[in-house]
């Protein structure tokens, strides 16, 4: 960090939102964080030292970047169990954030359950206008006003999920996209989805809500009505002419993202954020490189952090036993942090502290625009209202 000095450490410990001044009530606690957010948020719109930061962004995305940058403040601070204990290393932070990860596999399912009721005209969500507004939500699970909290009895079955002999990794690598209704719709010649993830045949097994999936898709068909009708007028429109380039200086767009956070935390922020924030990005930074290591390798790792002793299952080639000894040990851990996460989980939703990748879901959502034009524009030339009342 290109800090003129380091703060010492009672400079640390006199701080505000330091730790040890955090309540243990859960009440008090409560309002606590939503004072230190209203604190934090007041001070990036009234304190004049960042304004010559600011000045060189585009103005139109700088208060969603403050809005976000605080929400992540504030997490920072409400997570630091995992980020003050000496003690811990990267692998249990690397731990602790795919503990999280399971929370996010709950969610898509609950989501997904939503979008196959809506696609049904089984019921309305004021949020939704198309289809392909899911798989932007998608990409906000925390910050989704219309999902439904995930109660203990998920949690419950989570935990069973993962410590289920038949269990395999596969689910927490998933590579379509959860809400991708028509690919996880799919049937193969077997008449069997096999692009569903596993976790949402367990769900619906657990929960009996499988009926779901029967449901016509009675929305999607009507879209798809609209834009053809769209297309086939547009192909026969002369092409747009091309605007020449004016030489208008442009300022660049300030994004929540993880190269911005760091450069503004190495101008603004003291040594204890930035040291949680280094140890978050850590912890994000590792699990990203997990998929890139060889499967048996990062099951020896995985079983060399074992505090006890881990037994292969006979009737496996050494190396698959191998996987499924790590895999079972992993899944071991992730459950006993479920709680722990889960209780952080129910906080952060109470205080509205969730966000996501801001930059990824303005592309989404400017593609997904797009597809709101073509179905209005398909309305209109069908002689009907430009709305999404269909």
């Amino acid at each position: 960090r290109n800090q003129k000095t380091k703060n010492s450490a009672e400079e640390i410990l006199n701080l505000p939102y330091h730790h040890s001044k955090i309540p243990t009530d859960s009440g008090e606690k409560a309002t606590w964080f939503h004072n230190l957010h209203t604190q934090f948020e007041t001070d990036f719109f009234t304190n004049p030292k960042y304004k010559e930061f600011f000045d060189k962004y585009d103005p139109f995305y700088t208060k969603d970047f403050i809005y976000n940058y605080v929400k992540h403040k504030v997490q920072l601070v409400s997570s630091f169990k995992w980020y003050t204990n000496e003690d811990e290393t990267i692998d249990e932070n690397i731990l602790r954030t795919n503990t999280e990860d399971l929370l996010e596999l709950i969610l898509h399912k609950k989501l997904f359950n939503l979008q196959l009721l809506w696609r049904a005209e089984k019921i309305t969500i004021p949020e939704i206008k198309t289809s392909h507004d899911f798989k932007i939500w998608d990409n906000k699970l925390f910050e989704c006003p219309f999902i439904e909290e995930i109660t203990p009895g998920e949690i419950e079955m989570m935990k069973q999920f993962l410590l289920n002999t038949n269990f395999s990794d596969g689910t927490k690598d998933f590579f379509s996209g959860w809400q991708d209704y028509e690919k996880l719709m799919e049937k193969n010649k077997d008449n069997d989805r096999e692009y569903m993830p596993e976790w949402y045949e367990y769900y619906d097994g657990r929960l009996g809500t499988g009926t779901l999936l029967l449901f016509p898709d009675i929305r999607g068909i009507k879209e798809q009505e609209y834009i053809d009708i769209f297309w086939k007028w547009k192909h026969k429109q002369p092409a747009e002419p091309v605007v020449p380039y004016t030489g208008t200086k442009v300022l660049p767009g300030l994004f929540a993202n993880d190269d911005s956070y760091v450069n503004f935390m190495e101008q603004f922020e003291d040594d204890y954020l930035c040291d949680f924030h280094h140890k978050w990005y850590q912890s994000k930074s590792y699990k990203d490189k997990d998929q890139d290591w060889d499967k048996v390798w990062d099951a020896m790792s995985e079983l060399q952090s074992a505090s006890k002793p881990i037994y292969l299952e006979g009737g496996y080639e050494w190396h698959e036993a191998i996987i499924r000894a790590a895999m079972k040990h992993k899944n071991s851990r992730l459950t006993d942090n479920l709680d722990d996460v889960y209780d952080n989980y129910r906080m952060k939703r109470q205080l509205n502290l969730h966000t996501g990748d801001d930059e990824q879901n303005r592309k989404i959502s400017e593609s997904y625009e797009k597809m709101q034009d073509w179905i209005l524009k398909g309305r209109e030339l069908k002689g009907e209202p430009r709305d999404f009342n269909f």
